[in-house]
């Protein structure tokens, strides 16, 4: 759904949410620009920067 409304995946938190049971989770960050959002375009994450 994110990346459907063009947000694009920014970080990948490995062991970062604790369940219930007490166990890590991974999670993923999702963000979106401003100027995207008002245009309607997706710049992508330059991973290799």
């Amino acid at each position: 759904m994110f990346r459907a409304c063009g947000f694009v995946k920014e970080a990948h938190y490995r062991e970062a949410w604790p369940g219930s049971d007490g166990r890590l989770h991974d999670t993923i960050g999702y963000g979106i620009l401003r100027r995207d959002w008002l245009s309607g375009s997706v710049t992508p994450v330059d991973w290799a920067a």
